[in-house]
């Protein structure tokens, strides 16, 4: 009997090891395809260009919760805003309860803004070069779905996700 809960043990300590290497090493080995992937679902669903030099995804630096970290973070304008930097982060983390997100009630335990550069404008027509997102049929657009699109109306639905912000914190120089 002793024997088989030494192998129980071994084994189970295997896999252990196992989950936690493949945490660290996913990250690592697939991080451009990752850093390609985020860049562009970001700039599809805004009219803005948005333009980060590293992020990381992390379960480590705060566990048991998920930690998004983006550095160096640039969204500049298009069309009338055509150069024109809305913001600058020197880096922007999200940190997430990891479980949280399954119940469908998401804690946002903290955002943290460090060194924010934000220039807001608005021009004589009065459009502003914070309104940068797309409306949701032209995000449908982008999206190629091969099932039937059924028609919700947003504005009577009740959402069943809930978002709880914790902290929010703005680190200045």
């Amino acid at each position: 009997m002793k024997k088989i809960i030494k192998w129980f043990f071994r084994i189970f300590l295997i896999l252990i090891g196992l989950i936690i290497i493949l945490l660290i090493l996913i990250p690592m080995l697939f991080k451009d395809e990752m850093l390609t992937k985020v860049k562009e679902e970001i700039n599809n669903n805004v009219n803005a260009k948005v333009e980060f030099a590293d992020f990381k995804l992390s379960i480590f630096k705060s566990f048991p919760d998920l930690n998004l970290g983006l550095h160096e973070v640039l969204v500049t304008g298009i069309d009338h805003f055509e150069g024109d930097t809305l913001v600058y982060f020197k880096s922007f983390n999200v940190q997430v309860d990891l479980v949280s997100v399954i119940k469908k009630n998401v804690v946002v335990k903290g955002i943290v803004l460090n060194k924010p550069f934000i220039n807001g404008k608005v021009l004589e027509d009065s459009t502003a070069n914070w309104d940068i997102t797309k409306p949701v049929e032209e995000i449908l657009d982008t999206i190629a779905v091969e099932e039937e699109v059924v028609e919700v109306d947003t504005a009577t639905e009740t959402m069943d996700y809930r978002v709880d912000l914790q902290k929010f914190q703005i680190k200045m120089p």
